[in-house]
Parts: C-alpha cells; structure tokens; sequence
C-alpha cells in the first residue's frame, strides 16, 4: 500500500507534478491511500485531476482509499458534484 499526502495547495499550478506522482503511484501499488487533511486551497482542475486518478485507478484495479480530507476539498467536490466520484463518503 502506498500513502500519498496531498499538498496544502491542490491547484492548477500544482497539478503537473502532481499526475506525475499519481500515474507512478500505480507503478508500485495495488492499493492507493490519499490523505487530503492538510489541503487548504483547491480550484476546478485540482478536483478534476483527483477525479482523472479515480477513474485511471479504477481501469487499473488499484482500490484508492481517503485516509483524510479537507472541508475546503469536500465543499471543492460537492460544489463540482464530485464527491461521489472521488468516493468521499468514506473519507474520515
């Protein structure tokens, strides 16, 4: 399993780097957690790239699992109607 902690700004500016280590995430696991806690700033393409993962991970069959999110990234998801696509229901 691997833990992938989001960063504090989960933006369009962060968002390049970001794929990166999400596409070399499937590289190594077969379970994925994300810890989205500490992010305290997201926009449109941040929410659009964790959704992009979801979707690649679920074509993989790598299971993705919260370990923690945000408010700022649970209202981003919903305001987006994307909480559901990111499976935030079982995020602590």
């Amino acid at each position: 399993m691997k833990v992938l902690d989001l960063e504090s700004s989960l933006t369009i500016s962060e968002a390049a780097c970001l794929q990166r280590l999400m596409l070399n995430l499937f590289e190594s696991a077969s379970v994925v957690t994300l810890d989205g806690s500490g992010v305290e700033q997201v926009d449109g393409a941040g929410v659009q790239l964790l959704a992009a993962f979801m979707k690649e991970a679920a074509e993989r069959q790598v299971e993705v699992r919260w370990s923690g999110v945000s408010d700022r990234l649970w209202s981003a998801a919903t305001q987006l109607g994307l909480a559901e696509v990111l499976d935030l229901k079982g995020a602590d």
